[in-house]
C-alpha cells in the first residue's frame, strides 16, 4: 500500500494550506482561545483552540475526513488529539466571535471534487505554548467505498512558523484594544 506525505510551512496567513493527492486543506481562521458549548443540551463548557478549515476533495470519489482525527503538535512537542464538535456546538466566549455563533464541524465524508467548510477543535494550550503543526491523515479505499481494504493513504502536515503565531497574537492584542 503506498503512502504519501505532503508538508507545507506557513510563514503567513496566505500560506495556511497543504495539498496532497486526495485532499487540499486550508485554514481560514484561527481562534487561539474560545470557550465553546459543544452540545446545545449540555451545560458543559470547554476552552478550545479552533481552526476554521476547508477540506477540498481532489479525487473522483467520496473520502472520509474524520478517521483518523487530526493531530496538533504544540511548540513544546506535545501531541493533542482533535476534540469532536457536534453540529449544534456554539461559541460561549471568544474575543473574535459573537456569543452564540454556531460552529459546524467539517463533514464526515466529502464527495468527489467537493468541499466542506467547518471547524476543528483542540484542547486549549497555555499562553506561552502555541500550535506548531497540524497533521491530517487520509485512508483511501476502492473507488466508491469509504471502508474496507486501504488502497492508499496520505498524510498532510501543515507546519506553522512560530513567528506566524507571534503575528496572530499581536493582531489579537490590537483587536482587544480597539
Amino acid at each position: 500500500m503506498p503512502h504519501h506525505h505532503h508538508r507545507n510551512v506557513a510563514r503567513s496567513a496566505d500560506e495556511l494550506v497543504v495539498r496532497g493527492n486526495y485532499f487540499e486543506i486550508s485554514i481560514i481562521e484561527i481562534l487561539l482561545d474560545a470557550t465553546v458549548k459543544p452540545l446545545i443540551y449540555d451545560d458543559e463548557l470547554k476552552r478550545l483552540i479552533l481552526f476554521e478549515t476547508i477540506y477540498a476533495n481532489q479525487w473522483d470519489y467520496r473520502l472520509k475526513t474524520h478517521f483518523p482525527e487530526p493531530i496538533l503538535i504544540d511548540g513544546e512537542g506535545f501531541q493533542h488529539s482533535a476534540y469532536s464538535l457536534c453540529s449544534d456546538a456554539v461559541i460561549h466566549k471568544s474575543k473574535q466571535m459573537k456569543v452564540g455563533t454556531n460552529i459546524l464541524p467539517v463533514a464526515n465524508e466529502i464527495e468527489g471534487h467537493a468541499k466542506s467548510r467547518g471547524w476543528i477543535a483542540f484542547p486549549f494550550l497555555e499562553k506561552s505554548v502555541v500550535p506548531h503543526r497540524i497533521i491530517f491523515q487520509t485512508n483511501v479505499f476502492d473507488p466508491g467505498y469509504t471502508c474496507g481494504s486501504v488502497r492508499d493513504s496520505e498524510t498532510l502536515e501543515l507546519i506553522f512558523d512560530l513567528s506566524l503565531f507571534g503575528k496572530l497574537l499581536s493582531n489579537e492584542t490590537k483587536k482587544q484594544k480597539n
